[in-house]
């Protein structure tokens, strides 16, 4: 049907209506009414094509790594998926690069130059699905200042969701319920009678005899568990891939009583905790049981 029908078509549709409504009106002023009806329908329909025409907006991957930068969420740089190797902060956003400064150095970066490095970060909505990683082409690696530093990594073309562990931590809340001796110190090597012997770090378990009563755990699984430990009493010993033996008490509200558990494992992580204190990641590896007396021990 030509425009100039479905206009005149229109029009007499509306005069029709508004003289049904208002049969007085003189029919110049149905005309002028009907008229300016029709102009809004016009407009409503520009607007509507107009927002169709909208440029679309920037790609999901530009916003979500501008976004990281602005909040300051801290990106990872893997030596695999459960080993951090550098904590990074994104600076720059550009179309072909993102640059990073080292906040953190955590272990030496088996990733070189021109190779691929698996980049972690704190889960994100992108497109209706979760995300929280990526692979990125290694551009540059400064790390000549110590802890001091930038990583430069090339634009990645696809974002992932990469479970980070097996078992979900939980926040511990209330430190009255659990309570940890910790020995750095491989179980099925090491000669210390590990029942009886007074432990390196200590959390709300015998902590006070060595001033230890202001660290805490932090969060706890059943695949690890991470504490904070004030720096003043952190052993020189204490570094990523130390072996571990933990003694960890929770308590059960149902006995009303301390059930005692043990596992051997080892420092993943180090960072800073809070002014004063330091973040001790472990990632528990065997566990331990009593057998005649003795401490027997199983890979978990």
């Amino acid at each position: 049907m030509p425009l100039q029908e479905i206009l005149q078509t229109a029009s007499r549709a509306v005069n029709e209506n508004l003289q049904s409504i208002a049969p007085g009106l003189p029919s110049d002023l149905l005309r002028y009414a009907g008229a300016t009806v029709l102009v809004c329908l016009a407009l409503l329909l520009l607007i509507a094509a107009a927002s169709l025409l909208r440029k679309k907006k920037p790609t999901v991957s530009r916003d979500i790594f501008a976004h990281l930068s602005r909040k300051g969420v801290m990106l990872d740089v893997m030596n695999g998926p459960k080993s951090t190797a550098l904590r990074c902060a994104i600076t720059s956003v550009s179309r072909k690069r993102l640059r990073c400064a080292v906040v953190e150095r955590l272990d030496l970066p088996q990733v070189e130059q021109g190779e691929n490095a698996l980049c972690m970060f704190a889960p994100a909505r992108v497109d209706d699905r979760t995300v929280n990683a990526f692979y990125a082409e290694m551009l540059e690696l400064d790390l000549s200042k110590g802890e001091a530093g930038h990583v430069v990594l090339a634009r990645p073309n696809k974002l992932f969701h990469k479970s980070r562990r097996s078992q979900k931590r939980k926040r511990v809340v209330d430190q009255q319920f659990v309570r940890v001796k910790l020995w750095l110190a491989d179980p099925q090597e090491s000669d210390i009678a590990f029942e009886d012997a007074v432990p390196h770090i200590g959390v709300n378990a015998f902590a006070s005899r060595n001033g230890q009563s202001a660290n805490s755990v932090i969060n706890i699984s059943k695949s690890g568990m991470a504490l904070s430990i004030s720096d003043s009493l952190l052993p020189e010993t204490c570094g990523v891939g130390a072996p571990v033996t933990v003694n960890l008490f929770m308590f059960r509200f149902r006995d009303k009583e301390f059930h005692p558990f043990w596992y051997q494992g080892e420092v993943r992580s180090l960072g800073q905790a809070s002014p004063g204190f330091t973040r001790i990641g472990i990632e528990f590896t065997g566990v331990g049981r009593f057998t005649a007396r003795e401490l027997t021990w199983n890979n978990l």
